[in-house]
Parts: structure tokens; sequence; C-alpha cells
């Protein structure tokens, strides 16, 4: 029967009140009354349209839709017994850009077996249209797929213009929640999640799969507009990329392997979404030297959080290796309400593991100082011990600022009454 294929896809049905109005030409079509479910289903269609003009008239202001209906209504009052109005609005919403070709034509073959199911046909000694099983599913299947599923804004029209605007903003550097801010105002507040989720289809493409000098020099904006877009619709968006995971799979990574890594570095249930040949090769670049300091991010990647800091010790103490403590940090935001402690942790490890002055600069100034206020007494007293020890700190010429912040934050987490003189290299007394 076709509703145990199409049951679990009614949520896709754009319009609720259509929704139901299929879920009855399921039934009707499951009691094998085909001649009904051709006529019912005509029906529902010139309802969609309907709610759909609607939409675009009172949501988006669209002046072609106010203009259809204005002149149904003229004709539904002036002839309230003809159905002249239900012919007018199929022949306009053919003109525009609710349909594609396929669908126009899939159209007019459903009206001409409703037309012939309703109506005695006079050559064939007044006998009415007897539609079989076939051309009932067949109806079905491509009114669900053609109109039904669709929204009322053409979603790659709205798409272009987004990604066009996103483009226009891009040097603003806005963060995430003035963009969010942005967009939700001029964008998704007014989508429901059918265009949502095509919009993050099509920016996923743009950010992973896709390469010419325009998409690079917007893809960061576009990565931070995709981020917001899969925040804001987590299960909606998981589940699409599930159903969808050879898709989203088919990712640059000669190219993009970095973008995707911090994508699901912030999202890693995303990794598991995708299909298992997709891991394999993500799996497989990040494991070549090439992309050492992106293995910082790769939690996913790793069976526990402790099996993962021990990757990154390992990588710090490469003596060919500049460390990224960007990537560091990023990582411990994203983890850190699970994995604090462990994460502050290897970052007096890494500050302790210094062996020149720069990268006692690098270390202090990219990684402690910017978690520092997160340091509890006891993480605290172990990094003045570590920095006591290690002349490549407190011996360095940024130091006096270094002492400044330092001795502020003992004040506030050790107390004022608190002995710092054994630690006489630090010189905070």
């Amino acid at each position: 029967m076709i509703s145990l294929t199409l049951d679990h896809r009614l949520e896709e049905v754009y319009d609720q009140r259509t929704r139901e109005y299929f879920t009855e030409v399921l039934r009707t079509y499951n009691a094998e009354s085909y001649r009904s479910t051709i006529v019912l289903l005509y029906s529902v269609v010139v309802c969609d349209f309907l709610y759909k003009l609607t939409e675009l008239r009172d949501l988006y202001n669209d002046e072609r839709a106010r203009n259809i209906l204005d002149e149904i209504n003229s004709k539904r009052t002036k002839n309230p017994t003809s159905s002249e109005w239900e012919n007018y609005l199929i022949e306009e919403v053919k003109k525009t850009e609710l349909l594609e070709l396929s669908d126009k034509v899939n159209l007019d073959h459903l009206k001409s077996h409703r037309n012939l199911s309703a109506h005695p046909a006079l050559e064939n000694e007044n006998q009415l249209y007897r539609p079989s099983q076939e051309n009932a599913k067949a109806h079905i299947r491509n009114m669900f797929e053609g109109v039904f599923i669709k929204p009322p804004v053409l979603s790659n029209k709205v798409f272009i213009e987004l990604i066009t605007d996103l483009s226009q903003i891009k040097d603003r550097k806005m963060i995430d929640s003035e963009l969010k801010k942005y967009l939700n105002a001029r964008y998704f507040s007014f989508m429901r999640i059918n265009v949502k989720l095509y919009i993050f289809d099509h920016l996923w493409r743009f950010v992973f799969q896709k390469s010419d000098l325009d998409i690079d020099e917007n893809r960061d904006i576009n990565l931070q507009a995709l981020r917001l877009i899969y925040q804001e619709n987590k299960k909606e968006c998981l589940e699409f990329i599930k159903q969808n995971k050879q898709v989203f799979g088919r990712i640059d990574l000669k190219k993009l392997v970095i973008y995707i890594n911090k994508f699901l570095s912030e999202f890693p249930e995303i990794f598991l979404a995708l299909s298992e040949d997709s891991q394999t090769l993500i799996r497989a670049t990040l494991s070549t030297p090439d992309y050492l300091q992106e293995k910082i991010l790769s939690l996913y990647l790793s069976n526990s959080i402790e099996e993962h800091i021990e990757l990154i010790k390992n990588i710090s103490t490469e003596s060919d290796f500049s460390f990224n403590e960007n990537y560091f940090i990023f990582l411990y935001h994203n983890i850190k309400d699970i994995y604090r402690d462990k994460m502050i942790d290897a970052a007096i490890y890494l500050i302790k593991n210094c062996w020149s002055y720069d990268m006692a600069d690098y270390r202090y100034e990219g990684i402690i100082k910017q978690i520092l206020n997160d340091f509890n007494k006891e993480q605290t007293i172990e990094l003045l011990k570590i920095m006591n020890n290690n002349s490549q700190i407190w011996d360095r010429r940024k130091y006096s600022s270094t002492k400044t912040e330092i001795l502020e934050h003992c004040m506030n987490v050790l107390g004022k009454d608190h002995d710092l003189s054994d630690y006489h290299n630090l010189k905070l007394n």
C-alpha cells in the first residue's frame, strides 16, 4: 500500500492542513477507491496552492500572489457556483515559480484524470473513468513530491539571496550572536523547517564541497551561518544528514579538510551520522603528517578524552612542530562543560613543557591567559609551581604583564592573605 511508503514522510508536507487532507487521500487509496482518490487529491492540491499563495501574500508581501488571490475572490463573488476560479488558480500557479516543468505536466495529467473521474464521458456511453491502482499511486507520489512538500518561497531564490547578503556583510566581522540576530530578523524567523533544511544542505555544499574564487572568499561567513542554522535546528538537521548521508559525505578533503574538521570538533555527533566510507576517508586524511595540527581538534576520532589529551601532549612535544594554541582553545570551549578540569590539566602540562621564551609567550598568551579565570584553587597553585620552576616563563620580556595578571588572579582565587613567597622567581610579593 502507498501509505506504507509515505506514512513516515508525512511530516515533510509543508502545510499542516494539507497534511491532514493528504492523510485522507491515503485512506481513500487504501480502501481501493481510486476514482475518489483522484478527485480528492486534486481538491487537496487546489487547497495547498491557496494556502501557499496566502502565505506568500501575508508573510512575504508577494505582489503576484496578492493579485492571484484578489482575482480569485472577484471570480467567486461574481459567480459563486462556477469553478472558473479553480481553473484560473491552476493556470496562474503554473506561471509562477512554485512548480517545475515536470510538476506542471503531472498537474495537467491529474486535472485531466480528475475531470474524467468526476464527470461522465459522453463519448464512452456516459461512463465514469476508472483509474487503475497504478494511476492513482503515480498521481499521489507526483503531487507529494512536486507540490505538497515544497515551500511557497522558492528555496533556491532565498538561498541565492542569503549567500549574496552574507558576502556583502562578511567584512563587518559579526560575532555569532550578532549574525544570529541579523539572520533571524531577515530570514529564519519567517522560514519553516523545510526551507531551513534546503539552505543547510546548500550551505554545506558551499562550505565543504565546492571551490572557486567567490566561494573561497566567503567560506568563513558561510560556515558561520551553517553553524548557526545547525545550532538552532540540531534535531532536524541531524536527521536530515542521516537520511542523506551519502550526499553530505561528499567532502573535498584535499582542500577543505580543515573546515570539516573544525565543524565536526564542535558538533561531533555529525561525524557518526555520515556514511562509513566518509568517516574512513576523514580519519585517513587526518592521520597524515600534513594535518598534525588538525588532530588537536579531532576529539571525535579518539576513544576517550584521556586518549585525546595524550595525543595533544605528544603533538606538543614534536620538536619541528609549532603548536596551534587557537585549536586548543577552540576545543576547550567546545567541551569545557564536561571536561574542563582535564583540559586545564592539559594546559598546565603545555606551559610546563616550554623550552624557549617564544614558546612560553605563545602558550601563556594563547592558552593560559585565555582560560585563567576557569582555574580553581588547586589548579592555580599547580600553575604557580610550574611557572616558578621554568625560567622560560618568568625570565621572558613579556613577564611583567603576565605577573600583573597572575597576581590579580591569585588574589581573586586564593585570597589577598595567601602567602606567595614560595614562588620567589615570580616576584609576586
